[in-house]
């Protein structure tokens, strides 16, 4: 379709609303073409401000099922892989991308995905890519974007969210995750760690309610349990788990609802409890009823009532 950009935007628009109706409305959405527009929009990168209205439409998308089957059939993973890996990509489409990558891909138990496992690692390879370009860049004392780094881990979580995702994020030889983890204790200005440790917290099954609950595979297991001691090692002043979320509940109210996420599908595991139960503090802090009086209180229930059965 051809015409000013405003005219195409509105187009994409009504295409997204009538596709999110139900999947007989998405087949005749899909049957016109409309989706072959957005497509080529988020494709073209000529227009970056319709590039972007494309982009947000397909975040729009990605959070309902019928949206999610629109977009799979598009194969538009691949295009997401190409926008979040590349090198010289405007930091909003990035960013636009990786949201889009995330809500596409964060199914949960009432909204299956309908994109396949080689699908998903190929976003989780453009995600780990660009983190570790980024990752380099920082240790030869190059500035990044922080707030890139922080959209890239919340994809991540929200990847993390569901089984499926987690198991790839925490595939060896070289687990995705290990970003989260790495960036979950170093304290950082832009919103970062706060990204990484509800990342942390989704990866590790904050909102996974399965037969196996917040539970996953032994080698995923074994993973998790193995990047968390690495990372809390490599941290400043923080040799043991427990002193890791120690310091991380004395920042702000917004941190500390984010570590009681992490903390409750911690002790869900033997050698979790265990080293909650070995820091005092810790241990005090989280049952004393009279810590929290404020709304941060609501999720410091949910982990007393955990951590007391």
């Amino acid at each position: 379709m051809r015409g000013p950009g405003t005219i195409r935007v509105r187009v994409m628009a009504l295409a997204a609303a009538i596709s999110s109706a139900s999947p007989k409305a998405a087949e005749a959405v899909q049957q016109m073409g409309l989706l072959d527009l957005m497509v080529k929009e988020v494709d073209s990168g000529i227009d970056v401000l319709t590039q972007l209205n494309a982009l947000e439409l397909l975040a729009e998308l990605a959070s309902t099922a019928n949206g999610a089957d629109f977009i799979a059939a598009g194969n538009i993973c691949g295009r997401l892989a190409n926008i979040i890996s590349a090198e010289d990509m405007d930091p909003l489409v990035r960013a636009s991308a990786l949201a889009v990558a995330g809500r596409l891909l964060s199914s949960t138990d009432s909204r299956p995905s309908s994109i396949s496992q080689s699908q998903t690692q190929l976003v989780v390879w453009a995600i780990d890519t660009f983190l570790e370009r980024l990752n380099n860049r920082k240790a030869n004392g190059e500035r990044i974007d922080e707030s890139e780094e922080a959209a890239a881990l919340d994809a991540l979580g929200q990847i993390g969210l569901n089984e499926h995702g987690a198991e790839v994020l925490l595939m060896r030889p070289s687990p995705a995750a290990r970003h989260v983890f790495q960036a979950a204790w170093r304290p950082y200005t832009g919103g970062r760690q706060l990204a990484a440790v509800h990342a942390l917290a989704s990866i590790m099954g904050a909102e996974r309610s399965g037969p196996s609950g917040p539970l996953l595979s032994k080698a995923a297991e074994d993973c998790i349990s193995d990047l968390l001691y690495s990372s809390v090692a490599e941290a400043p002043g923080s040799p043991t788990p427990g002193d890791a979320v120690w310091l991380a509940l004395q920042q702000s109210p917004e941190m500390r609802i984010a570590v009681y996420r992490l903390l409750t599908v911690m002790i869900a595991r033997p050698w979790g409890l265990s080293e909650f139960c070995l820091h005092d503090k810790l241990v005090d802090y989280v049952t004393d009823p009279r810590t929290e009086t404020t709304k941060t209180g609501t999720s410091k229930t949910k982990l007393e009532q955990r951590s007391c059965r």
